[in-house]
């Protein structure tokens, strides 16, 4: 058995567990991996990495595709959109 992350989404967002794995999950798991999936622009999905490089080439793919944004432009367009207000997104996107 080894430990591996649960990620659930609800009304409050995205949680993350970690779980013990037994063999029987991680080949209901590994049934479901398609190779070479190749998710269109529309499709949300979420790539897990284990090395910050390819994260960051993931990101920068991402963004220059127009499908990622930085906090700090997600925070300008809610402001202008109204959705919050220029103190709580300076708040948080001030490090």
């Amino acid at each position: 058995m080894f430990k591996g992350i649960l990620i659930t989404k609800d009304e409050s967002g995205y949680k993350a567990a970690v779980q013990q794995i037994d063999d029987a999950v991680l080949a209901t798991l590994n049934s479901r991996y398609v190779a070479h999936f190749q998710p269109t622009a529309e499709e949300p999905y979420i790539t897990l990495t284990a090395h910050n490089a390819s994260a960051q080439e993931i990101n920068r793919a991402a963004k220059q595709a127009g499908r990622l944004r930085s906090l700090k432009e997600d925070a300008v367009i809610k402001v202008l959109n109204g959705v919050t207000t220029l103190e709580e997104a300076a708040s948080a996107v001030m490090v």
